[in-house]
């Protein structure tokens, strides 16, 4: 599929923006990022190990609010080795490939996400997003 043919490019971005501009005609909307995730037995996320998958995780979300989706990518992909039944760091992981042009990283992510919760809360936002995503 070519550039265009699904929407313009300036508006899969939009779509693809996690920092709240989410919407776009043909594309899923993708949420901004969720607030960080206590870490067990802390009460709260700053006072979780930094190198725990919690910790991780909120690491990545503060990164993708930022733009460095290739940190953030780098932090979920660490979480997705220790937490390997954890959806939600699979859904992030696939929002910054997408971000980073890698379809095919993302579409994994996005496929991963979708069979360890298919019900989940960003199933329908994935579904959609594997429907309009570029091959490659």
């Amino acid at each position: 599929m070519s550039p265009g043919e699904d929407g313009n490019d300036k508006e899969t971005a939009a779509a693809l923006d996690p920092s709240g501009g989410c919407s776009g005609a043909g594309h899923g909307a993708i949420s901004p990022p969720p607030s960080p995730v206590p870490a067990p037995d802390s009460g709260t996320a700053s006072g979780a190990n930094a190198s725990s998958p919690e910790a991780l995780f909120n690491s990545g979300l503060e990164l993708i609010k930022a733009k460095d989706y290739h940190g953030a990518a780098a932090a979920f992909a660490r979480v997705t080795q220790l937490k390997r039944d954890w959806a939600d760091p699979y859904y992030w992981f696939a929002v910054c490939q997408l971000n980073r042009k890698r379809y095919t990283e993302s579409r994994a992510a996005f496929q991963r996400y979708l069979e360890i919760a298919p019900q989940g809360s960003q199933a329908a936002s994935a579904r959609d997003t594997l429907k309009t995503m570029p091959e490659k």
